[in-house]
């Protein structure tokens, strides 16, 4: 976590603060338990416990004074006292440099003219993507070197999960579900795959990276997974119910799936036509 924005407790103010109403869902705290030598927290600094663990809150229980964490590293999710508190977020000193916007259909209708947006470095995803695929551009030694191009795309991922989950902890659970965060979702899947698929970056990022980044965003690209599995299964039965009623059930050829490719995501020159 960011030290401008970490917080430390010691054992005693852990104890006696009433966490519930400082501590929001998403929020990072470390967690060190209480028998362990917790060594201080600098604000500039941080230096947890090796024994600390960082973790995202999911709830605070006053009548237990208990705060119930899901692990960074692990994904585990464990109830905790308040007093093995060592550190904490102050989410108020935290704000996003991106606008929250889905990427344009092409560079073209992009709007660079504004705030720069999650969709910038989308764009800038799918241009790393389009350029490691292209042959022309691997064999022509004038065009920008490949070591660059990892580079960018190593840079603009990291960047992006950052804003993508920092957007996503200072927003309200509602808006969390519009139709923005779906195109997005949707726009993060496309690049970095779900845990069935590969992803289309992997030919321009290091693997541990990119495992990291799709770790960190598992949640949002299980729902667009889900979103995207629905509307293969509604297709399907469209498909199913025309062949049925067309010609007394006379199938008619040609009509491929618009999801069979998804699966499997090739790089393309798609993106930019």
């Amino acid at each position: 976590p960011a030290s401008e924005s970490f917080v430390s407790l010691s054992p005693e103010e852990a104890s006696q603060l009433d966490v519930a109403s400082v501590i929001n869902p998403g929020a990072v705290v470390a967690i060190c338990p209480q028998n362990t030598t917790a060594q201080s927290l600098k604000r500039y600094r941080i230096q947890a416990p090796q024994s600390a663990s960082y973790a995202r809150t999911i709830r605070c229980d006053r009548s237990t004074r208990a705060i119930t964490v899901k692990y960074i590293k692990s994904g585990e999710i464990e109830h905790v006292p308040w007093s093995w508190l060592v550190g904490m977020e102050d989410t108020s000193k935290k704000h996003s440099l991106f606008s929250y916007l889905p990427a344009a259909k092409s560079i073209a209708d992009a709007d660079v003219r504004g705030q720069p947006s999650l969709g910038h470095l989308v764009l800038a995803l799918k241009w790393c993507r389009h350029y490691s695929s292209s042959s022309s551009s691997l064999n022509d030694k004038n065009t920008t070197p490949m070591y660059l191009v990892n580079s960018v795309a190593e840079r603009a991922s990291i960047l992006l999960c950052t804003e993508v989950l920092l957007h996503d902890e200072l927003r309200d659970s509602h808006s969390r579900r519009d139709e923005t965060t779906r195109k997005i979702n949707m726009q993060l899947l496309d690049l970095f795959g779900s845990d069935f698929d590969s992803s289309s970056l992997s030919a321009v990022m290091n693997e541990d990276i990119l495992e990291s980044i799709k770790m960190q965003l598992k949640d949002q690209l299980h729902e667009a997974s889900l979103e995207r599995e629905e509307k293969r299964k509604m297709w399907e039965e469209q498909t199913n119910w025309d062949n049925a009623s067309f010609l007394g059930g006379k199938k008619r050829e040609g009509r491929r799936s618009p999801f069979r490719s998804l699966s499997r995501k090739t790089s393309s020159g798609s993106d930019f036509s």
